[in-house]
């Protein structure tokens, strides 16, 4: 009976736990949804998900950049001159969109690269973007 009782107990757990993440609720359209997933309250019980979320956008946005200023057609246009952690970028995001709220219903990408630009901007020689880590 008792094994009954904590199997149910840990299928219960189980389910709350997969229906904290509503995908719904993370919207990636303006700039201030990129700014409200990355500045998720540690109490919210979607914060693991949304900073999974964030952490992600960021890796993905840089990496494409990484990747397009290798091709021929395109120039490096954040040029940070180390290796950028993902912390980095997004507190350098999320400092920068409280300075300027007036790009809040911007394209979150280019709010973000905007961002970036503003922090690491390239400078004449500057030809390659640098990776990002953890």
């Amino acid at each position: 009976m008792k094994t009954l009782f904590f199997g149910l107990i840990l299928a219960a757990g189980f389910g709350v736990a997969q229906a904290a993440f509503v995908p719904e609720e993370f919207k990636m359209e303006r700039a201030s949804d990129l700014l409200d997933i990355c500045t998720v309250d540690t109490s919210t019980p979607a914060n693991a998900e949304a900073y999974g979320f964030c952490v992600g956008y960021f890796t993905g946005a840089m990496h494409y950049h990484r990747a397009l200023s290798k091709g021929p057609d395109h120039k490096a246009i954040v040029c940070p001159g180390h290796t950028v952690t993902r912390a980095e970028a997004i507190t350098v995001f999320v400092a920068w969109a409280h300075d300027n709220p007036k790009y809040q219903s911007d394209e979150p990408i280019e709010a973000l690269m905007r961002a970036a630009v503003a922090k690491w901007p390239c400078k004449p020689g500057d030809q390659t973007a640098q990776g990002v880590r953890n």
